[in-house]
């Protein structure tokens, strides 16, 4: 097609933010780069392609969330075959910490979650810091020492309790952040290792059930890319009735390539034990602070505790 100038029409029935999604998206765009292309939805009600009355039985007999999708176009209806919807991920893009949360955020630990890409796929951290998630890089480096030695300069930087990295093609990567001197700090994490949660398959699934909890009250970047992998999460029957995802390649198919901005995410998740949420008492000392730097009052000195002074002595 690129060689002939040649036209082409994407035709298709709502099923979520996969490809159709972003053909869509591209056709509304207001970026110059997007000019040749042009997008139009036609729910039924508008086309009158079915009747008012066929229209009527089909909402009756159809799930809410089905008829809006099929028949209304509607592209962020909730999908019972996804485990992450698009509600929950636009809500948590869209949310705003209170200033408490905001600033008791400081005092949560810091987590890294790397995705190793590889055959053309990026590579890409993402920090979390209890209710905040930011991706930190987003490289196509294919060096696997160039991409440890960026990761490295992260660690410093940011100074993580850990960096939890994907084993499956990040050995390479966590071969060069042992020998950087990153050896207490980086955990390689197989994805289909055994799950820490019991309602979960396998590891990530269990890294991605965390994800679904985290956005409930969670901030993550308002980035379209981040958004279509988290809500493509394809669910798959387990005979046990766990959480259980369709295999990389399902989800690859649907979205057109790997999801490695999700997975770095979710691999923020690798351990429960980091919090999520700061403690009663972080918000109330952060809430403390910010009202006496407001009011230009300087600290006071932490008392002094001689056991602690001979415990440095040992």
């Amino acid at each position: 097609m690129a060689d002939r100038y040649a036209h082409g029409m994407v035709i298709g029935t709502v099923k979520g933010l996969d490809l159709l999604y972003e053909f869509y998206v591209r056709g509304i765009s207001p970026e110059p780069i997007d000019d040749d292309w042009a997008a139009v939805k036609l729910p039924a009600t508008v086309t009158n392609i079915i009747n008012q009355k066929e229209l009527a039985e089909l909402k009756h007999s159809m799930s809410e969330e089905a008829y809006n999708r099929e028949m209304l176009c509607d592209f962020f209806a909730e999908n019972p075959e996804v485990l992450i919807t698009p509600k929950e991920a636009r809500e948590a893009q869209k949310r705003v910490l209170t200033p408490q949360l905001r600033n008791a955020v400081q005092h949560a630990q810091v987590v890294f979650g790397v995705d190793v890409g590889r055959t053309g796929d990026p590579s890409v951290v993402y920090k979390r810091q209890g209710l905040e998630a930011t991706c930190l890089l987003n490289t196509h480096d294919p060096d696997n020492m160039s991409v440890a030695d960026k990761v490295s300069r992260l660690i410093k930087i940011h100074r993580p309790t850990t960096v939890f990295v994907d084993a499956g093609q990040g050995q390479g990567v966590i071969d060069r952040l042992y020998r950087l001197n990153h050896e207490d700090t980086v955990v390689e994490i197989a994805f289909n290792a055994q799950s820490p949660e019991k309602s979960c398959v396998n590891m990530r699934a269990a890294m991605y059930y965390r994800v679904k909890k985290f956005l409930a009250k969670g901030v993550i970047p308002d980035d379209q890319l981040l958004l279509k992998e988290l809500v493509n999460q394809l669910l798959t029957d387990d005979k046990n009735n766990r959480i259980q995802l369709a295999p990389k390649k399902d989800i690859r198919a649907r979205i057109g390539g790997s999801p490695n901005e999700a997975d770095a995410l979710a691999l923020t998740f690798a351990d429960d034990a980091v919090d999520m949420e700061p403690s009663n008492e972080e918000v109330m000392q952060s809430a403390l602070n910010q009202y006496m730097q407001a009011a230009g009052i300087t600290p006071p000195e932490p008392t002094y505790d001689p056991l602690t002074y001979m415990e440095t002595l040992q």
